[in-house]
């Protein structure tokens, strides 16, 4: 089965809202980390996934060539120029795939980290720094979440004004500007707005 970077990035961030969805439900303050951190460590993880998996199709809608690692002029990966010469010379019928899922069927390339995700996204799209802040911080948490956990309600309202934010830029500045299944779209954005009220 293919999946596109859509595709996986939507899962990802369905999964996130319906961890979400059932953290809050048991434990919207924060009262029994014991037995709701899982959920809320489960949605930050998927979350997370899902921004960097957005970043990469919304700089791949750019230029393809800017989400893998080490890309130069001077030496570009085999797998890449054989992409671009069946797309020109039309081998085998036209490509009818994007290069993410050729390269991911055809060769070991990996994608640029969630860092530089953020800087390139963030540079490309004109995105405000508070906003950058908020990735990159995420991703901090994530890591905390994963290691340490969390030790106070102090720290759980941080991370849920967050993650309000982050739900809200994900609605506003990529679901509502991407082209995907608007019935799928439209039932992530209901969602969105349901739990960011609760955050809230």
């Amino acid at each position: 089965m293919k999946i596109l970077l859509l595709d996986n990035a939507t899962d990802s961030f369905e999964w996130s809202l319906q961890h979400l969805r059932t953290f809050l439900k048991m434990d919207s303050k924060f009262e029994h980390p014991d037995t709701s951190t899982t959920y809320l460590k489960q949605a930050i993880l998927c979350l997370n996934s899902a921004l960097e998996l957005f970043f990469k199709e919304r700089i791949s809608a750019i230029n393809p060539l800017l989400i893998y690692e080490h890309i130069s002029t001077d030496a570009l990966p085999q797998v890449i120029v054989d992409y671009y010469a069946k797309e020109e010379n039309g081998e085998n019928g036209e490509i009818d795939e994007p290069l993410y899922n050729y390269v991911i069927e055809n060769t070991e390339l990996h994608t640029i980290d969630y860092s530089k995700c953020i800087e390139l996204y963030c540079s490309f799209y004109s995105i405000a720094q508070g906003h950058k802040e908020n990735f990159i911080e995420l991703n901090s948490m994530r890591n905390q979440l994963t290691h340490l956990g969390i030790n106070s309600k102090e720290e759980y309202y941080i991370l849920a004004g967050r993650i309000a934010d982050i739900l809200n830029f994900v609605h506003y500045n990529i679901l509502m500007k991407i082209d995907y299944l608007p019935t799928k779209i439209e039932d992530l954005c209901l969602e969105i707005f349901n739990i960011e009220w609760t955050l809230a």
